[in-house]
C-alpha cells in the first residue's frame, strides 16, 4: 500500500509518499506527477521518499524518469 499525500503552491509541488511502491501504486503514483510536472521549469516537483519502505524495479523506472524530466528526490532513509 501507498499513500500520496500532495501539496501545491504556484512556485512548487510536493508529493510525500508513505508505503511501498510498487505494483499498481506505480502507475497511480505517474498519473499523479504527470499532472504536476511543468515543462516551462516554473514550478519546481519534489518527491519526498523518507516514508518509502520499498520500491520495485517498476517504482525505480519510474522515479528515475520523473527526476529526468526535472522532479527532484528526497529522502533521508537508505532508499
Amino acid at each position: 500500500m501507498l499513500r500520496i499525500h500532495v501539496e501545491q503552491s504556484v512556485s512548487q509541488a510536493r508529493v510525500r509518499l508513505e508505503g511501498r511502491l510498487g505494483g499498481e501504486w506505480v502507475r497511480e503514483l505517474e498519473h499523479c506527477c504527470r499532472g504536476l510536472l511543468d515543462p516551462s521549469g516554473l514550478r519546481q516537483l519534489t518527491i519526498d521518499l523518507d516514508a518509502v519502505s520499498f520500491v520495485d524495479p517498476e517504482g525505480q523506472r519510474l522515479l528515475a524518469e520523473l527526476h529526468a524530466c526535472g522532479a527532484s528526490l528526497t529522502a533521508k532513509g537508505p532508499l
